[in-house]
């Protein structure tokens, strides 16, 4: 419906609610107009409206939690769409060969992050009605999201086949194939998702990508054929991440550029290239990059903004998930690697109250302890990590180290040669047993 015709619907729809002020149906569709108008608050406005009056209005709790996403509101997000999947589950009880409260009960478990009830709801919906090319497309991207892309692949194309003009399938198939590095067949599916839709802007953005990669791929090629006839080169591995980065290959890029840093590990750019790659999964992998290239140069803007902008991310990580003890042990690593001691003990103190048994947290807070000063509790906790982890040769190490500092030699005589047994190899760990074992004997 044109941008006209939904206003002119919206005021019919907003006289109809002065006779009956009380449908919650009337306000549902102002908000479902609003929505195509662009106007996400006042849709919000009419969608709230609508689970005031009925709060087991399914697809109201739904596409208000879907608006208020789009938002960022992501608190209340939540919120809605638990109050969707509880009112479509109720649906479904009454009327449980519904295909389509199937279908929506799996947008709404989706929407809360419970990808894999989802799948479990879309895949009933269409044993339901099995061509529904809604339902096949609502399960790929739940697929996709589980990392599942050959499956997600096969429910594209099932839902382009029954329904070949569907745009957001083509373009989503697209994007599937571009990831798995058919660019040919990723390109024709863009093309189709532009046919069905001229002014698909995504899709334009995604063909034109696909088209400039397809050059990229060629450039990956001789560079890679470079590395082969010359591999020490560090401008080549740079040069290689780089373009593999673009191409959406991190794992692949992260390799090159930690290659190139080990071949010149005085470089800032190639520290602050690997820390982008890095942060795509793992902000506190990156940040530790980001930090290297600042350090080598100060005046580095743009590792700045990406340490900036890492940092915002894993506090946020904490903020939304305060119960999750990795979560915490990635934020207190930061603060450590920043010589943000007391926040890193906060963090790590956090990790083991919550998980007792992590090795690693009792183990990282031990050495913050240590750097703070307070021996008695990092040996405490460094007793603990080895307790659940008995033959790490580094914690018994650091163990025997406090308990040097400490003053208590034979017991850190004894750490230091169960860390020498377990790592022989480790010439720090065994000259710092002979070296104390001689001064005992003095």
């Amino acid at each position: 419906m044109s941008g006209k015709g939904n206003l002119n619907k919206i005021a019919e729809l907003r006289k109809a609610t002065v006779q009956n002020p009380n449908s919650a149906e009337l306000h549902f569709q102002i908000g479902e107009r609003l929505v195509e108008n662009g106007d996400l608050d006042g849709a919000i406005g009419e969608y709230s409206k609508a689970v005031h009056l009925n709060s087991g209005y399914g697809d109201a709790h739904l596409s208000l939690a879907e608006v208020l996403s789009a938002k960022g509101d992501d608190d209340k997000a939540r919120g809605e769409f638990a109050e969707a999947v509880t009112a479509y589950r109720q649906s479904i009880r009454l009327k449980p060969e519904d295909a389509e409260t199937h279908r929506q009960l799996g947008n709404a478990l989706s929407g809360s992050g419970n990808h894999d009830e989802a799948t479990k709801e879309y895949r009933e919906a269409i044993r339901l009605r099995p061509d529904d090319p809604e339902a096949h497309y609502d399960l790929g991207v739940a697929l996709e999201r589980k990392q599942d892309s050959d499956r997600a692949i096969a429910e594209y194309r099932e839902a382009v086949r029954i329904k070949p003009d569907y745009a957001e399938a083509h373009n989503n198939l697209g994007s599937v194939l571009y990831y798995k590095d058919d660019l040919d067949s990723a390109i024709a599916e863009f093309r189709e998702a532009l046919r069905a839709r001229p002014g698909y802007t995504r899709a334009h953005d995604n063909l034109s990508e696909a088209l400039n990669n397809r050059g990229d791929a060629d450039k990956i090629s001789s560079l890679r054929e470079v590395i082969r006839r010359n591999p020490g080169d560090p401008q080549t591995h740079y040069d290689l991440g780089t373009a593999l980065r673009l191409r959406g290959k991190s794992d692949e890029a992260i390799a090159e550029y930690r290659e190139a840093i080990r071949l010149k590990p005085e470089w800032p750019e190639a520290h602050n290239e690997l820390g982008q790659s890095l942060a795509f999964t793992d902000d506190a992998g990156a940040i530790p990059e980001f930090r290297e290239a600042i350090r080598l140069k100060p005046d580095y803007a743009e590792a700045r903004r990406n340490l900036e902008t890492s940092l915002t991310h894993l506090r946020e990580a904490v903020r939304r998930n305060p119960e999750d003890a990795d979560v915490h042990r990635n934020l207190g690593d930061v603060y450590y690697g920043g010589d943000d001691i007391d926040g890193a003990i906060r963090e790590y103190r956090d990790a083991v109250r919550l998980d007792p048994a992590d090795e690693r947290g009792h183990y990282k807070l031990g050495l913050a302890l240590t750097r703070k000063g307070d021996l008695d509790t990092a040996i405490a906790e460094f007793r603990k990590a080895v307790l659940f982890d008995p033959n790490n040769a580094q914690t018994r190490y650091n163990l025997g180290g406090a308990l040097e500092h400490k003053g208590d030699r034979q017991a850190a005589l004894e750490e230091y040669r169960r860390a020498s047994g377990l790592d022989p190899k480790n010439e720090e760990f065994r000259n710092n047993y002979e070296r104390l074992a001689k001064e005992m004997k003095k």
